[in-house]
């Protein structure tokens, strides 16, 4: 019995352990985004408390209020942005079904070619068909999200309250972590995480307000009202790979060219085809081409492994995989160079 009695406290971790994951699985992305928040704003948090309120705690709680107002009125603006862009496109849509003097006053080649490609059967059943499968999906979608209004404000509280104690006691952290790491490259590996983490995080925001600025720029030259408005839509979803900036400059551009069919205005017509293409050409070109080269710089890490990164982690955690994936890769990649190097060192010559 003696002999097995060495097992009993290895057997007792392990099995808290998996427990303890068990517990916290439902809530693993609130940990990490917390974390994810918690490191982009320490900064703020430090000079806040050195300059605002010399007590941890009260500069924690005004960090904290004001990534919750960050995060919040930027969602609900984005998702009221869109549900109205989707409500007028489908009202517009019916619109040009249902006009059969559609481009009637209109003698341009383009309002000629449109004319006769709307007037088809097969054309004017599927446009109607995509308007009632666009209805349903967004009725299904709030639908869904009101259902999950509940869990959505539970996951925010938790990532709220561990901001705040990650970002009170970020030191202590700090400490138990270089603890964790006992190895002569502990320093090396601290400093190759926070150039990942920095390269990452700071990158991806910089490239959000490119393309928030170059996107109001391109609404202004097209004449697109609230040009800053829409800018400021644009750098958030920007930080959303596969969707990004399209859910804003997409639908504007289409309304422009449904709107000049309707009221048979070649100029608006062609200002929403020049829309869609400085979308595609301009503002997608930015998030596709410049991310990775300039994330991979910062952090040091190869345009490849950040792109794989980004889209292999927003597909196997959501967004927050696009901070977490780019760095478990990099993190990944160290890990293997330090234990090869170390093989190479050890091996006789």
């Amino acid at each position: 019995m003696a002999e097995y009695s060495k097992y009993a406290i290895p057997v007792l971790i392990v099995s808290a352990l998996i427990v303890s994951l068990l517990i916290i699985q439902p809530f693993i992305i609130p940990l990490i985004t917390s974390a994810i928040v918690a490191y982009a704003f320490y900064p703020f948090y430090k000079w806040t408390n050195k300059n605002l309120l010399k007590n941890k705690t009260l500069a924690a709680i005004l960090v904290a209020l004001v990534v919750f107002v960050l995060i919040t009125i930027p969602i609900l603006m984005v998702a009221n942005t869109i549900s109205r862009e989707a409500y007028i496109i489908y009202l517009q849509g019916k619109q040009l079904l249902s006009n059969e003097l559609l481009l009637e006053d209109c003698t341009s080649t383009i309002c000629e070619t449109t004319r006769n490609w709307l007037s088809t059967t097969q054309v004017r059943t599927s446009i109607q068909k995509a308007l009632e499968v666009g209805t349903t999906y967004l009725i299904n979608s709030a639908s869904k999200f009101i259902v999950g209004l509940p869990r959505r404000a539970v996951e925010l509280f938790i990532t709220l309250f561990a901001t705040f104690y990650l970002l009170r006691d970020g030191d202590k952290v700090t400490e138990a972590v270089k603890c964790l790491i006992a190895t002569r490259k502990r320093k090396y590996i601290l400093d190759r995480f926070n150039s990942v983490m920095y390269g990452v995080i700071f990158g991806s925001l910089l490239i959000a307000l490119v393309q928030g600025i170059v996107g109001a720029i391109g609404f202004a030259l097209f004449g697109i009202s609230s040009p800053i408005t829409w800018g400021i839509a644009m750098f958030f979803l920007a930080l959303i790979p596969y969707i990004g900036t399209g859910l804003i400059w997409g639908p504007a551009a289409l309304l422009l060219i449904i709107e000049g069919a309707t009221k048979a205005q070649n100029s608006m017509i062609w200002k929403g085809i020049g829309l869609a293409l400085y979308g595609l050409l301009v503002i997608a070109s930015i998030d596709n081409i410049l991310k990775p080269k300039i994330i991979g710089h910062h952090s040091r890490v190869h345009p490849v492994l950040v792109l794989v990164g980004i889209f292999g982690g927003l597909a196997l955690m959501g967004v927050p995989g696009i901070i977490v994936g780019p760095v478990v890769l990099a993190m990944t990649l160290t890990f293997l160079e330090l234990y090869v190097h170390e093989r190479h060192y050890d091996e006789p010559a």
